[in-house]
């Protein structure tokens, strides 16, 4: 199904219009349209009410995401500041500091962006011009 929840809607409310104006020729041709009326009406309520539901819990996951943000920041730097107090406290070169060094690494490593492998300009050698 590849239709917006917007055409979809329109969708089924032009149905239910064209039943409704051409309710006797479809009668005629043993279509029980109250049924086919009721059951559309049912399903529209049904997927509205459900849309509804669904547009506000995502207006509420950008909410708690945009709260969570910037403590996820505080907590990070928090974090990494208590592991460079640690090191300056016990130095750089003892087990301690040397495993709290490690742990740190670890840390910028992960957040190190990866570059791509650059290559000079221009035509590579042997290849057509």
């Amino acid at each position: 199904m590849s239709l917006s929840e917007a055409e979809l809607f329109g969708l089924g409310r032009t149905v239910r219009t064209l039943y409704v104006e051409n309710r006797e020729d479809l009668q005629a041709g043993a279509v029980g349209v109250d049924a086919v009326l009721a059951e559309l009406d049912q399903a529209q309520e049904e997927a509205e009410t459900a849309n509804a539901v669904q547009e506000d819990r995502k207006r509420l996951a950008r909410e708690a995401t945009q709260d969570f943000l910037p403590k996820k920041a505080r907590f990070f730097h928090v974090t990494t500041n208590a592991l460079d107090m640690a090191i300056a406290s016990v130095g750089k070169e003892t087990i301690a500091g040397k495993n709290f060094r490690k742990l740190r690494s670890d840390i910028d490593r992960e957040r190190a962006p990866v570059e791509a492998a650059e290559t000079p300009g221009g035509v590579p050698p042997g290849s057509p011009q």
